[in-house]
């Protein structure tokens, strides 16, 4: 039965932030609702289209559509404050139940406000339902990782496959419902290709009202599969620690939330998030702009989308195992250095089949997803589990910057040309990679099998800590 309640909880997980993905746009079952991040670049070109129409979207606002997204990542940083606050107060189900109403109001009330101005969209599209999926993305990140303490690169890969399998079908359904011609833009605005053609104009404000309908729906299941987790006790650390050497340590003494912020390593990680997470995104959101300036194809460009949520599935499987066997700095490496060449090489890819546009978009939102998964590893890792909510809301809140200065950086560079904008993320991504470098984790982390068989067998005794107490010679056998 308790093993039943883990697989439960990992499946409510990941279908969590498959839904909240969708504010990220412009966990399995409550992370495939967060997957909007996979299909914002899809959905605001029709959303840049039916505000043109209106005469409330010209060439002077080229680049404000980044807006979106700035209320998006930055409420999602207070988001996960909140779900952090909450967690500690109500139930575990009240807690994701209570987003997800939030969620699903932020979409409706977009259907509204879409017919005003961007500014009117980033605050209920971007603000309400990104801080409702910053809730939710905490939360779920907590339920793994306490459900399995053992395997946390893993637990944490396989809920966040949700946050990418959601743009899997959200892609297909958005241009089923709004172009399920598979016209292609006919008008030119500056860099911009856009639609004109009013039977797809007149579709764009009731999509957001049932893609709200859709994602609170699986939300809602997910949340309902979600229970307590029954997370490893710091006495079974103890207990396990006191009869190791201090080489073969499980967990680091606790830090607390007033403590990280006098430690170096710290503020290492926290520009790390900021880089790591502004980069992703921005690959996101402009990569069917970009591809329309050389593929003729709205239905190329949407698949585009799509093999990008199916592509980052296996390999946040691979991140997270590797993650785990290998450890955090050989994965960030082994994941940022290749990103440096293929963004420095995207603008040539242009000049060749379109096929490689397809190749080049993939790898780099893979390659650039590795932050999602490491940073609950590295959180447990230098500053304990004990206090793990609230510093990954510390570390999270990277991301605000980020989600604050991608908007302005993207209208400035995008009027100078986009080889430009992909230089400077180039060495944003190189800047982070120095970073990783100087963070105080080993390189090699030895692996130390038996303490974590060890864990693995005091899981059924996790209820019992009574019995861990008195045990107080424990010792771990080969």
């Amino acid at each position: 039965m308790v093993e039943v309640k883990r697989y439960c909880n990992l499946i409510g997980c990941a279908a969590v932030m498959m839904t909240i993905c969708v504010p990220y746009f412009f966990g399995n079952l409550i992370t495939n609702t967060i997957s909007y991040l996979y299909f914002l670049g899809n959905l605001i070109t029709y959303t840049i289209s039916y505000l043109h129409s209106r005469g409330l979207y010209d060439e002077s606002n080229l680049g404000d559509e980044n807006w979106i997204l700035a209320p998006v990542a930055m409420l999602h940083g207070v988001g996960t404050f909140l779900g952090a606050c909450l967690h500690k107060r109500l139930h575990i189900k009240c807690c994701f139940l209570i987003p997800c109403g939030i969620f699903l109001w932020g979409f409706l009330l977009t259907y509204y406000t879409v017919s005003y101005s961007i500014w009117s969209i980033a605050l209920t599209f971007g603000g309400i339902s990104g801080a409702a999926s910053g809730m939710s993305y905490a939360l779920s990140v907590y339920v793994a990782t306490q459900t399995f303490s053992e395997r946390v690169g893993t637990a944490t890969s396989i809920i966040l496959t949700g946050f990418s399998s959601g743009g899997i079908f959200l892609n297909a359904l958005i241009t089923l419902i709004i172009n399920p011609k598979n016209l292609s833009p006919n008008m030119e605005l500056n860099k911009y290709r856009i639609f004109n053609q009013t039977e797809i104009i007149d579709r764009v404000p009731s999509t957001y009202i049932y893609l709200g309908i859709i994602l609170a729906s699986i939300q809602l299941i997910g949340s309902l599969l979600i229970t307590k987790p029954d997370s490893t006790t710091h006495t079974n650390y103890e207990v396990l620690n006191e009869n190791q050497s201090s080489s073969q340590s499980v967990e680091p003494v606790d830090v607390t939330t007033k403590e990280i912020l006098k430690d170096v390593r710290s503020y290492t990680l926290w520009f790390i998030v900021c880089f790591g997470v502004t980069t992703p995104v921005l690959i996101q959101s402009v990569y069917k702009n970009f591809g329309q300036n050389f593929i003729d194809d709205d239905q190329f460009l949407a698949t585009v989308g799509s093999t990008l949520a199916f592509s980052n599935i296996f390999f946040r499987l691979a991140v997270g195992i590797s993650a785990d066997k290998c450890g955090i700095k050989m994965t960030f490496l082994w994941t940022y250095i290749p990103c440096i060449i293929l963004l420095f090489t995207i603008y040539q890819v242009q000049f060749l089949p379109r096929i490689w546009y397809l190749i080049w978009v993939n790898a780099l939102s893979c390659l650039l997803s590795n932050v999602f998964i490491l940073l609950p590893i590295s959180v447990r890792q230098l500053f304990g589990s004990k206090h793990f909510m609230m510093n990954y809301a510390v570390f999270w809140n990277g991301a605000a910057l980020g989600g604050f200065a991608l908007p302005l950086t993207v209208k400035y560079l995008v009027t100078i040309g986009w080889q430009t904008l992909f230089f400077v993320f180039g060495g944003v991504v190189s800047l982070s990679t120095v970073l990783v470098m100087l963070l105080k984790l080993p390189l090699f982390p030895k692996c130390n099998k038996n303490v974590k068989d060890s864990l693995i067998e005091l899981k059924p005794q996790m209820n019992d800590k009574d019995n861990v107490k008195e045990d107080g010679n424990c010792s771990v056998s080969d």
